[in-house]
């Protein structure tokens, strides 16, 4: 028991070359276990990032649909204005393009924008009016656009107004399905 008690240097005293008080393999453990704390404390770092990220995003989002909620009415309004111009077949159409141009700038500063046509009838963006029969086709392709779809964000404000055609053997099926649409389109939200 004296021996260990004399093999140990005394507190504060220096250590001579070569001499280590803490064994090499302590060491090299002691060294793993701090990389891997590393290695965990950065995995951790970055799935708080990422969670963080999709957070702002989905805030993003909540808050560009809070922006449109109260004014939906009116946005409404608009677009029904801007299918009426669009229907507008008088001889000053340059006149009433400038009116589209600045309603459609004015929706877009509300973070309304038109939303793109599908090729083909997909039910989360358009709202079918009409099914046309048509040889050499396999599927619902869209043939004509009524009215323009509108969006905002994520969001469908109003769906696009469609005629589609189906291959002959589909379209009475479709037909008993669809349910053409009103004139007051877009007023059930």
């Amino acid at each position: 028991m004296a021996t260990d008690e004399t093999s140990k240097p005394p507190e504060g005293a220096a250590l001579s070359v070569g001499e280590s008080p803490l064994p090499i393999e302590e060491l090299a453990a002691g060294v793993a276990g701090l990389e891997d704390l590393f290695r965990r404390r950065l995995l951790d770092d970055r799935d708080k990032r990422r969670a963080f990220d999709e957070m702002y995003v989905r805030l993003e989002r909540a808050e560009a649909a809070m922006t449109v909620q109260p004014a939906l009415p009116l946005i409404r309004d608009v677009i029904a204005v801007l299918d009426r111009i669009e229907q507008y077949e008088g001889p000053d159409g340059d006149f009433a393009q400038s009116v589209t141009d600045e309603l459609l700038e004015a929706l877009q500063r509300q973070g309304v924008s038109q939303a793109a046509t599908p090729a083909t009838a997909d039910p989360k963006v358009t709202e079918i009016y009409e099914v046309v029969s048509r040889e050499n086709i396999t599927g619902p392709v869209v043939v004509a656009v009524h009215h323009h779809g509108y969006r905002n964000v994520d969001r469908i404000i109003r769906p696009a107004l469609v005629s589609v055609a189906v291959p002959p053997s589909a379209a009475e099926t479709v037909a008993d399905t669809t349910v053409a649409a009103v004139d007051s389109f877009g007023d059930g939200e």
